[in-house]
């Protein structure tokens, strides 16, 4: 176990990342508010919703993947 803990600690970080965070590309940085993405075409009010959390380590170093969710979710009207 201690092997592989050190091995992924000494593992370089990911590069190409975007300078921003998904929350930043999506212009809903405001602490004040929780923001509802949906799609109107394909929800109502009250249709179903999901609580994206992305949690502060994969929205900073895999904001991509933070992205692509949110994407499929929209796509899929939740």
């Amino acid at each position: 176990m201690l092997e592989q803990v050190i091995h992924f600690t000494n593992r370089k970080m990911p590069g190409k990342l975007p300078s921003k965070t998904a929350r930043a590309l999506l212009d809903i940085e405001d602490n004040q508010i929780v923001p509802v993405i949906r799609d109107r075409q394909k929800t109502q009010i009250d249709s179903e919703a999901v609580f994206y959390f992305p949690g502060c380590g994969s929205e900073r170093l895999f904001s991509q993947v933070g992205l692509a969710t949110q994407a499929m979710l929209y796509d899929l009207g939740v």
